[in-house]
C-alpha cells in the first residue's frame, strides 16, 4: 500500500478486481493505456485510478465523489504530480508489468 495525503491520509492499493473496475470505468482501456493517460495528466484517468486504488479502505467512494474530492484538493493548492507518482507506485506494487528481465536484474533466476 502506498500512503497519500488527499482529503485525509489514505492508502492506495490495487487488487486485480480494482484494476478491472478501473479499466471498465475508462471505456475498457487496458492498464498500459491507463498508465499512459496518468502520465499525460488525464483528469478522468486520475479520478478513476484514485477511486479504484482507494475503494479497498472506503467502500462508500464512487468516481463522482472522488471527482469532488480531487476538485477540492486542487482548489486548496494540492498538486496532481504527487498523486500520479503515488498511483504509479501503487500500480508497480502489483507486479503486473514485471518481466523475467526485471527479475534477472534483481538477482533472481528467471522463471522456467
Amino acid at each position: 500500500m502506498i500512503p497519500i495525503q488527499f482529503d485525509k491520509p489514505r492508502h492506495l492499493k490495487f487488487t486485480l478486481p480494482a484494476i478491472k473496475d478501473m479499466e471498465a470505468n475508462l471505456g475498457g482501456q487496458p492498464l498500459g493505456a491507463v498508465m499512459s493517460l496518468l502520465g499525460q495528466v488525464g483528469i478522468t484517468a486520475i479520478t478513476v485510478a484514485l477511486w479504484a486504488g482507494l475503494k479497498h479502505e472506503d467502500k462508500t467512494l464512487t468516481p463522482s465523489l472522488v471527482t469532488k474530492m480531487l476538485s477540492d484538493y486542487i482548489e486548496k493548492g494540492g498538486r496532481t504530480k504527487p498523486l500520479i507518482d503515488a498511483l504509479s507506485a501503487a500500480l508497480d506494487e502489483t507486479h503486473i508489468f514485471k518481466t523475467d528481465d526485471d527479475e534477472d536484474r534483481e538477482g533472481n533466476a528467471p522463471a522456467a
